[in-house]
Parts: C-alpha cells; structure tokens; sequence
C-alpha cells in the first residue's frame, strides 16, 4: 500500500493546477528575468527528473541517510542552511580575499564574477524547476523525515547545489591553488541537503551540473576582461593634469585628527563601504584629497544608477 501511495503522489504531480502549485511558492516566475551572462534561463534548462522507479530507489536512499544522521551531520545541514544558498559562498569568498590581502578593486572583480554566475545559475534552476514541478522527498514518502522544512519551490534542481556548483568553480578560476578545497566544500554543501532530506540526489547532480555550466561561460567572460593585462602606457600630461611630487593639500595637513576620526578612518577601511562617512574617512586618514572623493562618488553613482536601470527593467519586480 505504502508504494501505492507513493506512485500515485508521483502520478498526480504533473496534474496539479497552475493556481495550486504557485500558491505560496518562492518567485514561480523567476525563470524568466533577466540574466547577465548566459542568453536566458531556459539556455541551461536540466533534462527531466528520474521516472517513477528511479524516484523509489532515491527515496530509499534517503531513508539510509536519515538513519545514520549524527550530531557533524546535522551541522553541515545547518551551517550551509544559513541564509541563503549563496550567503556561505560570499563569506568564503570574502574571507578568502582577505586571507592573502587582494587588492580591493581585483576583489570587487572577483565577488562580481562569482555572484553572476550564482545569479545566472539560480534563473536557470527557477525556469526547470517549474518546467517539471518535482515534489519534495518528503511530500511523496510520509515516513521520511527531514532536518528542515520543505522549501517552498519545487524540488528539482537542488538550489544550494546549483549555487555550489556555480562558485566553487569560479572561486577555483580565481585561486587555482585552491581549487580542490572549494570543490570539496562545494560536494559538502550539496550533500547538506541530501542529509536534510529535502532533496534527492538527482536534484543535487543537476543542480551542480547546472552551476557548473553557467561558471564556465562567465569565466570565459572574466578571462576576456582585461584584468590580467599589463600596463605598458606613461603617465598623461597637460592642463589639469597632476606632475608634480608630494604636493601638500592644506585640508590634509591641517585636518584635526582624533580617536574618533582615527577609528572611523579604519573602520571604514575595513568594511569597504559606501557612503558619506566613509568617503569622509579617507580626507581623515590622510590619503585622499576631497577633489578625489567627489569625484569618486559621482563616478560611483553614475555606475549604481545604470546597474539599478537594469535590475528594474530584468523582470524581478
């Protein structure tokens, strides 16, 4: 009777209403925005989920994992688990950057590439997920427990593995020497959500394949961004043009520098952040003229205001 119930769950799946099915789901329409780097979601679009019968050896698979949960088990389910799929990524990607102290303008590089290729790999899932709808494990075994709740998007491709599969190969890309490690914390976190039985196995390779894919074609593209480039030109000269040497700029010398002024200057130097102290924080270190900071903050507003053009016009909204 128990398989009964199972195959006629896995029958009834592709039968739902439209209305049923999107109702409390997470952006059922979020196959469609606009992407970055690959044509559309649909470019990458992950042939069908198993059939029936390979869906019951998946189920039974996953009862063996659930068995042999330990306290290390349940902890790799929820340190991967932490925010979002891609939120573990950035920290490691962060931390990784400060690990060896990358210049900060290569590093804003660097965390670009690999969230596009996150972002662009997540439109991808989203359009196969609801192109095949697949029911979570334990919405069609009763008896299977799980770790978590049920995320509410359907089951197939697995989104922790499709963000794994995406960054650990750009961050490869970005540190080849440490490209093994990020490919095993990438098998860890896919793995997470086998242990927390909310998704299946095939979920989890079409979700690392998937990832995978999207990596390759914006690494292509970060290969082609001039990063690696030397420079070979000189210096420009004319009006306006600064030549001269270690020029003394009355604001700076004279600036009254205190704990305070001193913390905010490192603090901010720390977080990178934008901002009107934080622009302020380099007249306060010393280091900048306030010439360079409006101008560094029209600059930045132009390129925020044509990214944020973008983002409301890529379907999200």
């Amino acid at each position: 009777m128990r398989v009964i119930m199972r195959a006629l769950m896995l029958l009834v799946a592709g039968q739902l209403s439209t209305h049923a099915q999107e109702a409390g789901l997470i952006e059922p329409h979020a196959g469609t925005w606009k992407t970055w780097v690959i044509a559309s979601g649909t470019q990458f679009r992950a042939p069908p989920p198993p059939d029936r019968t390979a869906t019951e050896k998946e189920l039974g698979e996953l009862a063996r994992i659930a068995a042999t949960r330990d306290g290390a088990a349940l902890d790799r389910v929820a340190y991967w688990d932490t925010g979002s799929p891609s939120y573990r990524w950035s920290e490691i990607a962060v931390a990784e950057h400060l690990r060896i102290g990358t210049p900060w303008q290569i590093a804003a590089r660097d965390l670009a590439l690999m969230h596009i290729a996150i972002y662009d790999a997540m439109v991808a899932a989203w359009d196969s997920k609801y192109a095949y709808k697949r029911l979570r494990p334990s919405e069609v075994s009763a008896d299977l427990t799980t770790v978590l709740p049920n995320p509410p998007s359907p089951s197939y491709p697995a989104e922790h593995a499709v963000a794994a599969g995406a960054a650990s190969e750009v961050l490869a890309y970005i540190f080849p020497e440490r490209g093994e490690f990020f490919r095993k914390l990438a098998d860890e976190a896919a793995g997470s959500r086998l242990i927390a039985g909310v998704n299946y196995a095939s979920d989890v390779a079409a979700g690392m394949a998937l990832g995978r894919q999207v990596a390759v074609l914006v690494i292509a593209r970060g290969k082609s961004d001039g990063t690696d480039a030397k420079w070979t030109g000189s210096v420009p000269t004319g009006p306006g043009k600064w030549t001269g040497t270690n020029p003394i700029l009355a604001e700076i010398k004279s600036f009254p520098r205190t704990p305070q002024t001193n913390n905010e200057a490192l603090f901010w130097e720390a977080a990178a952040a934008l901002g009107e102290r934080a622009a302020e924080s380099r007249v306060w270190a010393g280091i900048h003229y306030r010439g360079d900071i409006v101008a560094g903050r029209q600059l930045a507003i132009a390129v925020a205001d044509k990214v944020i053009e973008r983002a409301m016009q890529d379907g999200a909204q």
